[in-house]
């Protein structure tokens, strides 16, 4: 099911490219379907043998509709400030069958950004309007949680629903970053309500922020997580890692991304039997037909921020106290070393690596790579660390009870992060979802700026752009107020915003004057 969203997804995209490309990724898509329903018509063992466990497939959905919801989809409580830009974007793909393209004060500009998620609801919004298109896109990703945190609970053996809600809390020590930030200890009221981006040059997102924040990323990111740790931690193959890499690009390139490390130490493994496969030929023929997606996604990339992270070199000391911070309980984890199986020894030092070396580079307005390209490396970190804490032990066993205590106490302190998510997400009062365009979103939220991570000027769209079948008409601001049930300004960041005014917000809505 979560392949063929992904597939369906990419196949919606290609109505937007010209015939050769769409029909090169059409071909993908139908070839990845068939190799998926070929790989699992008969699985001889594994994960994808077992049977279905109804009751925690039905744990799993109220657990995944839960948090799709409590992450602002539907808007029936409040929506992080990210989904004015994404409730736009989901607005005007479903008011139009070609690509949007926008006339701004000083440029003209067009979509180019990781657009799958809005693809399959954008069907539904053209055919019966934007509120059916908001409710799609809440099946769509309630489907994709609830599925994932199966999978998850699946590569453990006992203590399930324990180690998957241990999975779902976990986080860095980020209340003592804000400490460390404040130089004294802060109260919950004087806390920030989005404490995850204490440090704000880089950002190790919780599982609970990343579907809060950007389920657009979160979302693939775990789906690679699952393809690498499944089957205790074998992972499905070398090959299902590349071909699920290629068709999650159009969800997120930076998710996708942050999977290549373990594309490549899976290759080196065993090289030259890798390139004697046939099998793996074929997967990485049927991959290279998803590269008008690339193309795409690329297209003059080199307008965004990017390059070596210059505060790595001169604040050493930002670099360690990130880590230390963020890093503390994965650390603990190397104290097992000895007691885990070689495949998650392998998977640990890798995922580490990852986030070790992630900071030394920047991409992206708020440095994005870092958020993004994290995310299939702090999942598997994470379901270690839920196998050490909950005594299920297969992935990560305690080597003494000190340990024990030690990572009990970092998860605690952890914890402090998704209860300020969850706090915002339920005291902050909640708005209605805007029909504005995503110019309109621009002018009032950010006037005079062009999003580069969204958009791209047209006469700067290089080879990428011209596998397009052709642009929309472009859209010009709106004079219109998009929220004016909103209480921030449009231009305000909630994440700056305390605990205590949050209340007092909260207060105000409820009795205005």
């Amino acid at each position: 099911m979560l392949i063929s969203i992904f597939l369906i997804s990419n196949g919606v995209f290609s109505t937007y490219l010209q015939p050769l490309p769409r029909a090169v990724l059409l071909a993908g898509c139908v070839a990845s379907f068939g190799l998926a329903a070929r790989h699992l018509a008969n699985p001889a063992a594994g994960a994808l043998a077992t049977v279905v466990a109804c009751p925690r497939l039905l744990a799993c959905l109220a657990l995944g509709c839960a948090l799709t919801t409590l992450g602002g989809v539907g808007h029936l409580v409040y929506a992080n400030s990210d989904w004015l830009w994404r409730d736009a974007v989901l607005a005007d793909l479903s008011r139009s069958s070609a690509l949007p393209s926008y006339a701004f004060a000083h440029v003209a500009a067009d979509l180019r950004a990781p657009i799958g998620m809005y693809m399959i609801p954008a069907v539904f919004g053209r055919l019966f309007g934007l509120e059916v298109a908001e409710c799609a896109l809440w099946v769509q990703n309630s489907l994709c949680v609830s599925l994932l945190l199966y999978g998850f609970s699946d590569v453990f053996r006992k203590r399930r629903l324990t180690a998957l809600a241990i999975v779902v809390g976990f986080g860095g020590a980020d209340v003592l970053g804000c400490f460390v930030r404040a130089g004294h200890v802060l109260s919950w009221g004087q806390l920030p309500s989005h404490i995850n981006a204490w440090l704000g040059v880089w950002q190790y997102s919780s599982p609970l922020t990343q579907i809060f924040w950007a389920p657009n990323h979160a979302l693939p990111g775990w789906f690679l997580a699952s393809v690498i740790v499944m089957d205790g931690g074998a992972g499905l193959g070398l090959e299902w890692l590349g071909l699920g890499i290629a068709m999650t690009m159009i969800w997120s390139p930076l998710s996708a991304l942050g999977a290549m490390p373990f594309l490549l130490a899976a290759f080196l493994q065993q090289p030259l039997r890798n390139l004697r496969s046939g099998t793996l030929w074929i997967h990485a023929g049927v991959a290279l037909a998803f590269v008008p997606v690339a193309l795409f996604i690329t297209s003059n990339a080199g307008s965004i921020d990017h390059g070596f992270s210059s505060i790595i070199w001169t604040f050493p000391e930002l670099y360690f106290i990130f880590i230390m911070v963020e890093l503390t309980g994965p650390v603990l984890l190397a104290l097992s070393w000895p007691l885990m199986s070689r495949a998650w020894r392998r998977l640990f030092g890798l995922s580490l690596a990852v986030l070790l070396c992630l900071p030394l580079v920047k991409f992206g307005a708020a440095n994005d790579i870092v958020m993004r390209s994290s995310i299939p490396a702090l999942m598997i970190l994470s379901l270690m660390v839920a196998s050490a804490l909950s005594g299920e032990g297969g992935l990560a066993p305690l080597s003494s009870r000190m340990q024990g205590a030690a990572m009990l106490l970092v998860f605690g302190v952890g914890l402090f992060t998704p209860a300020a998510e969850l706090a915002r997400a339920v005291l902050m009062p909640s708005y209605r979802l805007s029909a504005c365009n995503f110019s309109s979103v621009q002018a009032q939220v950010q006037p005079g700026q062009i999003a580069t991570n969204y958009l791209i000027p047209s006469d700067q769209s290089g080879g990428g752009l011209a596998i397009w079948s052709g642009a929309g008409a472009r859209l010009t601001p709106q004079s219109t107020t998009c929220w004016p049930d909103r209480v921030l300004p449009p231009g305000a960041f909630e994440g700056n915003v305390s605990n205590a005014d949050m209340l007092r917000l909260r207060g105000a809505a409820a009795h205005p004057r």
